[in-house]
């Protein structure tokens, strides 16, 4: 390749190219080599006794309960699912025929669902996460929406020969073991409200309904007014009726949550691969981003060189 001869338009473009790759590459390597490590140095918490913050749980995934969640290319009940539908597209460049696949359509599924350990129960929202798991179901036909699916397991059917369309599907089953890394946050049913706001919303409520009150035995001169006497009884009534709907909150369980950091730069994690296959996949991730790094900051420099020579 004679650099030396491109104009100067076309010598910067391909510079340009390889110079972000250097630099996306770069990046990469340390993202994927940080989030090895924070699998590693993060330690596992129980959902009982987690504290509130930025968290490691493991466990299983369960549905809330509720309309379920239906994957819609392989209609299969799931607590998570992504697909992707591509088209199959033929282009003509230079006098070669070439073949991609172009994506039509996408998307996942914004629902939440339960991670189960042995000490309770937690609400996952999986909105701004990284799902990562290696199995998938592949498969072709000729219409833009599949006819059909594999019934089970992962693999392809159908033939990338004479199908026009690629279908892609990825999803969690309800029992599948889950791991995440996110922000743990407890909402309990009694901090809502307090006894003084519990009481001041009956009041309002009661005091909209004058006539409830007044057949309710607290017009105790008959006048069919409520004077200022007679509120203070209304008040120390909406008062015990507060303590008790407060007491009944009291009861009641935590809510557990774990969703995307508020913080940047800590990643939300979720996966059903267990934590030390995902760690090594990170670290293979990282060595590959790398290397990849090193030969084209490498072709970058001798690229530039070329031209200055």
């Amino acid at each position: 390749m004679d650099v030396a001869q491109f104009d100067s338009t076309k010598f910067w473009l391909i510079w340009t190219l390889f110079f972000s790759a250097t630099l996306v590459t770069f990046y990469l390597s340390f993202r994927y080599w940080y989030r090895a490590r924070l699998i590693e140095d993060v330690p596992t918490a129980r959902i009982r006794s987690a504290h509130q913050g930025y968290v490691e749980l493991e466990g299983i995934g369960q549905p809330i309960e509720g309309a379920p969640i239906i994957a819609p290319l392989s209609k299969v009940t799931c607590i998570w699912y992504h697909y992707k539908i591509e088209k199959k597209e033929h282009y003509h460049y230079k006098g070669t025929f070439f073949q991609r696949w172009k994506k039509i359509s996408e998307g996942s599924s914004d629902s939440s669902f339960y991670l189960v350990d042995g000490t309770g129960q937690c609400v996952v929202d999986p909105d701004g996460s990284e799902i990562t798991m290696s199995d998938k179901l592949v498969w072709y036909g000729c219409t833009a929406w599949p006819m059909a699916a594999p019934l089970v397991g992962t693999g392809s059917v159908g033939s990338i020969l004479n199908e026009n369309y690629r279908y892609t599907e990825r999803f969690i089953l309800p029992g599948q073991p889950l791991y995440a890394v996110g922000e743990f946050k407890t909402v309990r049913a009694a901090d809502n409200s307090s006894v003084t706001e519990i009481s001041r919303d009956l009041l309002l409520e009661w005091k909209r309904n004058h006539a409830a009150l007044v057949t309710a035995g607290f017009d105790k001169n008959n006048d069919g007014e409520i004077d200022i006497e007679e509120w203070q009884a209304v008040r120390h009534k909406a008062r015990l009726e507060a303590e008790k709907i407060h007491e009944k909150q009291l009861q009641k369980p935590d809510i557990h949550l774990l969703k995307k950091p508020a913080n940047s730069n800590l990643p939300f994690l979720l996966s059903i691969e267990p934590q030390r296959k995902l760690t090594r996949q990170y670290r293979r991730y990282a060595i590959a981003s790398l290397a990849t790094f090193l030969v084209v900051g490498i072709i970058t420099i001798w690229f530039l060189n070329q031209r200055l020579v």
